[in-house]
């Protein structure tokens, strides 16, 4: 079967993204959905899929939300932030012990649904934060937000924002000689993060979404040829998703329904960034493991988490 990507952009997922993607299912006749690139078009996008039953396949959210719904037709691929989050709780738990820390969230969606998760974990873990502050892309300068952060003399900052807006909080926080732990939220796992952090980012400890599989190396060769830089989870996750509905499509033929349950079938699938094995809700349940970044690079920790 020949396939063909018909791909739509909007700046506004809420008024030209719906009417780009009620287009794709009711027009171009699309047999499924890839996408989107944030939780809040992969929101969007549930909706209209839930109406016209055909499958998504998300590949670059976390947002375990997406799957809260129980609509069949929704597959997450990346381990949702009720994975995520705990694993990170535990390891902050574990570095600072009773010594203070600050919290910075910024206003995304992406980054209050795990804030969310965090905050439970945090309280698993008997831990909270000393302050709690909240980043804001329009704000001029940073810098007013960094001094009251490290007024309280935090033993670590923990970031969840968005990738350019965690580097540069990242950026301040060094510029500010801060010297403690920084831990970040999945958003620092992305190519746009580790480019404008710069080495700022060393030491920096974060969930590493990819579990490498066999295949990663010549995959990450092959694309690093083609793009001239190393690939993210995000990119991973798509070149999973992209081969698992062509997978699916191949199996069951030109029918929506047959489709999702070819993607459901089909687990577990070994991907380039790991296992992927769904839950009842369609969530990928692959373990996750933290990681820090070195040398501009992310390194995964080799260690269970909340161990020397």
């Amino acid at each position: 079967k020949p396939f063909r990507l018909v791909a739509r952009w909007s700046d506004n997922p809420w008024t030209g993204g719906a009417a780009h993607l009620t287009r794709m299912v009711y027009e171009d006749g699309v047999w499924a959905i890839l996408g989107g690139i944030d939780s809040n078009s992969t929101h969007l996008a549930e909706q209209v899929t839930t109406k016209a039953r055909l499958p998504l396949v998300c590949a670059a959210s976390s947002d375990r939300t997406a799957n809260s719904a129980i609509v069949p037709w929704i597959f997450t691929l990346l381990p949702g932030d009720q994975l995520q989050a705990p694993v990170l709780a535990a390891e902050l738990a574990h570095r600072i012990g009773s010594k203070p820390f600050v919290l910075i969230i910024g206003e995304d969606h992406d980054s209050r649904s795990f804030q969310a998760e965090l905050n439970r974990n945090l309280a698993r873990n008997a831990i909270a934060p000393q302050f709690q502050f909240v980043y804001r892309p329009t704000d001029a300068g940073i810098s007013d937000l960094v001094r009251r952060a490290l007024q309280a003399q935090p033993a670590a900052v923990l970031i969840v924002a968005d990738a350019r807006g965690s580097a540069r909080l990242v950026r301040a926080l060094r510029a500010a000689d801060f010297q403690g732990e920084i831990l970040g939220g999945p958003a620092m796992g992305r190519r746009r993060f580790l480019e404008e952090a710069g080495p700022a980012a060393e030491g920096a400890v974060l969930p590493v979404i990819v579990d490498p599989g066999e295949n990663w190396p010549a995959f990450e060769d092959t694309f690093q040829k083609r793009f001239q830089r190393s690939p993210d989870f995000a990119a991973a996750g798509t070149y999973d998703a992209v081969q698992l509905l062509v997978a699916a499509v191949r199996r069951a033929g030109l029918n929506r329904a047959r489709i999702g349950d070819a993607l459901r079938a089909l687990s577990p699938w070994d991907g380039v960034a790991g296992s992927v094995r769904w839950d009842a809700l369609g969530g990928n349940t692959r373990p996750i493991r933290l990681g820090t970044v070195s040398a501009g690079r992310l390194e995964r920790f080799g260690r269970p988490v909340g161990t020397p």
